[in-house]
C-alpha cells in the first residue's frame, strides 16, 4: 500500500497524524510552516483521503 506523505524542512523529526475524522493534511498547515524551519516535519495521509497537495496549495 501506498501512502501520501508530505515531507518539509531539515532536523529532528516530527510525525503529525490526523484521525481521519473529517480532518486531513490540510488541518496541518500552519504547524508545517512553523516547524518546518528547524525540524523535518512529516505528514503521512491516511488511506483513502485523496492527494494531499492539492489542498495543501490552497490553504497556503
Amino acid at each position: 500500500m501506498r501512502l501520501h506523505t508530505v515531507v518539509a524542512g531539515e532536523g529532528e523529526p516530527i510525525v503529525f497524524l490526523h484521525t481521519g475524522l473529517q480532518t486531513g493534511l490540510t488541518d496541518f498547515a500552519a504547524h508545517l510552516e512553523f516547524f518546518k524551519n528547524n525540524n523535518q516535519v512529516i505528514l503521512p495521509d491516511m488511506r483513502g483521503h485523496g492527494n494531499p497537495i492539492q489542498k495543501m496549495s490552497q490553504t497556503s
